[in-house]
């Protein structure tokens, strides 16, 4: 909602007052477990780790922005995607700018011979226990803070 001109039909907004925002950045996430049931986590260059994936863009259908990410990340394409899966969490930062909802879901990667030229750093698969030790980055925090969702209804 803009404060400035205004067409007919948009509310007005007094200049100075600002909306309050209900904007949230959306965001996959692929759970990837191997076979000793560990979950598959990145090593940011800053040292955080997060789960592969990233932002959801306008246009998109879930599964393309999960594949999509997943190529970026890993260099890897994705054999399926469990919808059903689905873990949602809302995280927010101090002195974020707005809140970040994280939709995680199971997949099974076509390879895990991950490319060099993807964006990711390091990858490595933890168990449930040292997942919720590691240091998370913050916009991947809440998937930590319900890390024992993340290991419930995966792929039978």
């Amino acid at each position: 909602m803009s404060t400035g001109a205004q067409g007919e039909g948009e509310p007005q907004v007094p200049a100075g007052y600002t909306v309050p925002s209900t904007f949230y950045r959306v965001s996959v996430k692929a759970l990837v477990f191997d076979r000793e049931d560990r979950l598959l986590a990145l090593q940011n260059q800053d040292g955080s780790w997060e789960l592969p994936g990233g932002g959801w863009e306008h246009g998109e259908t879930l599964e393309q922005a999960m594949r999509r990410e997943v190529r970026e990340e890993l260099g890897v394409e994705i054999d399926r995607i469990d919808t059903a899966t689905i873990r949602p969490c809302v995280g927010h930062a101090a002195g974020g700018r707005y809140p970040w909802l994280k939709l995680a879901m199971v997949v099974e990667l076509a390879s895990h011979d991950f490319s060099s030229e993807a964006e990711m750093n390091v990858t490595r698969h933890m168990t449930m226990a040292q997942f919720r030790t590691i240091t998370m980055h913050r916009s991947d925090q809440c998937l930590q803070d319900n890390a024992e969702l993340l290991w419930r209804g995966r792929f039978g």
